[in-house]
């Protein structure tokens, strides 16, 4: 999460056009001095009360203070609106994060992951919900895509040239050896950005944003995350699957992180083609709702008291589709047909777990893969990476060594105070990280600000991220992945997903414009 810091005691940010943020209120209220003309559309009150409340929109279209989404009064991504949605017309999708189902599994004292996710089908389905899926294979689906741009960006940068020239292999082409050396920050599409860093985390993005600009973004990574990769493409299946218009289906994600709300009301994460919508001219956002995990435990104790109680829910497979050969010779129906199979049957609950996906194991994935092919060094998946701790215990490293020299280089930064420390070796030339997992959070996504508090757990912070951690790491039914051998059927499905529909998986930057001024330190 992001909170700017302020001086000890001082409770109130001062932003230049004479509005005060109080910080120590447990909703945002901005205050305008009296008299003072407010513009329009930036802060929205009701009736004559100066008490005014701050849309999703005018957050992230404001430049002065990069805020918490913890603390900014969310109304479209609230229990509330989300019982809304329960439409007799809609067709209503829940998608459960693997960190958000560890946390609610500790909760409430559950050791079996698969149980509490079909104890969780059974609360939604009971709201009227047409479908509750696992998100870890969108995850999957995200990590493909991820490993794919890192590849081809890699194997074009002038880093990898001299490694193989090294390395006494001769097979660069000559397009390869006639490119220009790489620059730093350099936007020229002949020379990708090296390192990659990831973007899933939307408050480290809202940062890059509104702080660091054009410097950082032709190092981030263009694949969307699966919370919007979920939406894109259920929207699509759905709305085609039941003959029904795309704003008719609704995408509600459950995640351990606040700010998954501002990610989903990014103005480029929406269907903005005429995709079947009743009105063409409708711009139908991808995620309709995002749930923070700890907002889950409420709306649970209203309907079910006991959660111990709650009846298991048994999925039965449709057959709605006859398959026929392989996945390559399949169509959109079918492939995604198969896709929300896998999300929504138990036994492939959390399939994507690697060793460490405490923030959906980016840096695991890719460096396992890379290791593998382009440098043909199989790391055994059933093995931990062995790391090299940072300077904290948020800043981990990673390096494979080929022949004495190092060919890999990644790392995991989390929390700002490394996130700036990246991007100053970048802007120095002194990064020799190829791939950066950035993850706002101190300790990842399993840390989130949207988790159960550990007061209500009745452990320390550390403790509690500790079980977490364990709980994420032993989930039953898990195959360790990337073995395409081992997970044929999935790996085929995931490729063809990935190769097809490229398109759909790519997310733009933009630098939020200075408009407000302010004497917010970071």
């Amino acid at each position: 999460m992001i909170l700017p810091s302020t001086k000890p005691g001082d409770n109130k940010v001062q932003i230049s056009s004479g509005i005060q943020i109080d910080q120590d209120m447990d909703e945002w209220s901005i205050k305008s001095d009296p008299g003072h003309k407010i513009r329009p559309n930036l802060i929205k009150t009701q009736g004559d009360s100066l008490t005014a409340k701050v849309s999703l929109t005018d957050c992230l279209a404001c430049s002065g203070c990069v805020t918490s989404a913890e603390t900014v009064l969310i109304q479209k991504h609230s229990t509330e609106q989300f019982m809304k949605l329960f439409d007799p017309s809609n067709f209503v999708v829940v998608a459960i994060s693997p960190q958000s189902l560890a946390s609610l599994s500790l909760f409430y004292n559950q050791h079996n992951e698969v149980e509490t996710f079909q104890k969780l089908q059974t609360v939604f389905t009971q709201l009227s919900a047409s479908m509750v899926i696992d998100l870890s294979m969108f995850n999957l689906l995200t990590l493909q895509m991820s490993y794919d741009e890192f590849k081809e960006q890699f194997t074009q940068s002038e880093k990898y040239n001299k490694i193989k020239s090294s390395l006494g292999q001769s097979d660069i082409n000559q397009q390869q050896q006639t490119k220009q050396p790489k620059k730093v920050f350099t936007q020229s599409k002949q020379e990708p950005g090296i390192p990659i860093l990831s973007s899933e985390c939307p408050g480290w993005v809202c940062y890059a944003e509104k702080v660091v600009g054009d410097q950082a973004f032709p190092f981030m990574s263009k694949v969307k995350s699966p919370q919007q990769l979920c939406g894109c493409l259920l929207k699509h299946y759905i709305s085609l699957k039941n003959k029904i218009s795309p704003d008719r289906v609704k995408i509600v994600t459950v995640m351990p992180c606040y700010d998954k709300k501002l990610e989903a009301v990014r103005p480029n994460f929406t269907l903005r083609e005429d995709v079947g919508q009743e009105n063409p001219d409708q711009e139908i956002k991808e995620v309709d709702t995002v749930l923070a995990t700890h907002e889950l435990v409420d709306l649970i104790n209203t309907y079910h008291p006991d959660f111990n109680k709650i009846d298991l829910y048994k999925w039965v497979k449709q057959e709605d589709f006859l398959m026929k050969g392989s996945p390559s010779g399949w169509g959109f129906m079918e492939l995604m047909e198969q896709f929300v199979d896998f999300c929504q049957d138990v036994k492939k609950l959390h399939t994507i777990a690697v060793l460490n996906m405490t923030s959906n194991g980016y840096l695991e994935y890719i460096f396992r893969r890379a290791a593998k092919e382009i440098f043909s060094i199989n790391i055994d998946p059933s093995q931990p990476l062995e790391y090299q701790q940072g300077k904290n215990k948020d800043l981990k490293e990673c390096v494979l060594n080929v022949e004495g020299e190092t060919v890999l280089k990644f790392s995991a930064a989390y929390g700002f105070r490394n996130i700036q420390n990246v991007i100053r070796n970048i802007k120095r030339a002194k990064c020799e990280y190829d791939y950066v997992e950035i993850m706002a959070c101190p300790g990842g996504c399993l840390n989130g600000g949207g988790q159960i508090k550990p007061a209500q757990m009745n452990m320390s912070p550390k403790d509690l991220l500790e079980n977490l951690e364990h709980q994420i790491k032993n989930m039953e039914y898990r195959e360790l992945v990337p073995n395409p051998e081992e997970n044929r059927n999935i790996y085929q499905l995931i490729q063809m997903m990935s190769l097809t529909y490229r398109d759909w998986e790519k997310t733009s930057f933009k630098a939020v414009e200075k408009e407000i001024t302010h004497n917010i330190k970071w």
